[in-house]
């Protein structure tokens, strides 16, 4: 393990374990204004392997304390996904502060070939996430190929907790418990394009303008990014609209949303599978995004916001008008634009004000919606198709960008890991017709 206490090749705000591999958000849960995030890791390399929980908390999304792993590897098998909750109703013989986690237990591959199974297990924690608990027999085992990756939640109209979870292929389940002991299988179902890492969540559905419609509608989401809007009982989800993409690219994954939020907003935070840097580490977490649904015309489209707290974080906004060259420290910044120009807009980032060629360009062309980055000789980009008169939100932190736009429901990731270890101390705005506003993370 590395001692190395260089932060040269961290994000300032995305976060990012000191040392080893990190992938899947898991076991995401509030409780006394924490927020407790776990995730699969190998805290003994920089590679995929010896799947751990490893333990992060934070008080406002944004800053993390990383705590020592809860999960280690055990005779059942490695630790793969998994969900976190609280207690709130007493039960398994726990208090009602008890937090409750359920996860996969994952046998290797020799041990499958000799017939043990991949198994969904349950563990819990006395002092509030610190340390987890492992219980005996498992909850649910089965002879399905890898299923995997609970989701529990309580679901108050039909008085029950719900269990969704990924079985093989593009096949999920959906069981039912009253006591988190015992679960029923309640249905089986294929989603075009489906595969691991299910969630199901009720959102609140918004105008155009903003205004709530008074409406919600029913969300299955999995680990790429597919979202399938439709119906919920409490026995089984029905899809009513067809198969969306919550994003522009494959970066993200894995996501998860947070249980237990105190103002039940829906929360998620989605694993990025960035670089290995320094052989010191690899892989970070997205920045948490807020759901809901806003009607565009005729279709629902998922809604990502950053929340409230991550907003508040960030400092006062000052004007940048276009070939004005804006000085920056070495921290995050956001660069936030009413529209995107009469044609288009180029944004370069700097190592120093004085310097002429830029380390990072973004550019957005109106006339043939394409949006690309260059950085050096490296150049790549693609064609989306954007409202034209939609504000833009460009984050940058350290090589890691996150660009929103057409009201947040176009949601874009990147990772520059040739700049991962630079700091940017200068951006530069071109483009006629452009509003701009620039503000940074401390």
């Amino acid at each position: 393990m590395s001692n190395s206490e260089d932060r040269s090749c961290y994000p300032h705000i995305h976060f990012a374990a000191h040392y080893g591999w990190i992938n899947d958000p898991n076991g995401l849960v509030y409780h006394d204004g924490t927020y407790e995030m776990y995730y699969q890791c190998n805290p003994q390399g920089v590679e995929w392997g010896n799947m751990t929980w490893g333990h992060a908390r934070s008080g406002d999304l944004l800053h993390w304390q990383e705590r020592p792993p809860v999960l280690h590897p055990d005779e059942n098998g490695a630790m793969y996904s998994g969900c976190g909750l609280r207690n709130d109703r007493g039960l398994l013989g726990l208090s009602r502060d008890a937090l409750l986690f359920f996860y996969t237990a994952a046998p290797s591959r020799a041990d499958r070939k000799k017939g043990k199974e991949f198994t969904i297990r349950f563990a819990y924690s006395p002092d509030g996430g610190e340390t987890l608990v492992k219980t005996g027999e498992p909850v649910l085992a089965s002879a399905e190929l890898e299923n995997r990756d609970p989701k529990v939640f309580w679901h108050e109209e039909s008085g029950a907790y719900i269990m969704v979870l990924w079985l093989k292929g593009n096949e999920f389940s959906v069981w039912r418990s009253e006591d988190l002991q015992k679960f029923t299988l309640s249905q089986r179902f294929c989603l075009e394009g489906g595969f691991e890492c299910p969630d199901l969540v009720r959102l609140p559905v918004y105008h155009a303008d903003g205004k709530p419609t008074g409406e919600t509608r029913w969300v299955f989401w999995e680990a790429a990014g597919n979202y399938y809007i439709g119906d919920f009982d409490g026995y089984a989800f029905t899809q009513t609209n067809d198969r969306q993409n919550a994003y522009a690219n494959p970066l993200p994954y894995a996501a998860q949303t947070w249980s237990g939020t105190p103002d039940d907003s829906v929360l998620s935070l989605a694993w990025l599978r960035t670089s290995c840097i320094r052989r010191q580490t690899t892989g970070v977490m997205a920045l948490p995004r807020e759901f809901s649904l806003v009607k565009k015309g005729e279709k629902l489209l998922l809604k990502q916001s950053l929340p409230q707290r991550i907003e508040d974080a960030c400092g006062g906004e000052t004007p940048i008008a276009a070939g004005d060259t804006a000085p920056v420290g070495d921290s995050a910044f956001r660069i936030r634009m009413e529209n995107g120009g009469t044609d288009g807009f180029q944004i370069d980032l700097f190592r120093d004000p004085a310097e002429t060629d830029p380390m990072l360009s973004i550019l957005y062309r109106r006339q043939d919606g394409y949006l690309v980055f260059i950085c050096g000789e490296i150049s790549r980009g693609q064609r989306y198709s954007f409202d034209p008169d939609s504000a833009w939100e460009i984050l940058y932190d350290r090589g890691i960008i996150e660009i929103s736009t057409g009201g947040d429901t176009f949601l874009y990731l990147d990772d520059i890991p040739q700049l991962r270890t630079t700091a940017c101390r200068a951006v530069r705005l071109s483009g006629e017709g452009l509003d701009a506003r620039i503000a940074e993370w401390q």
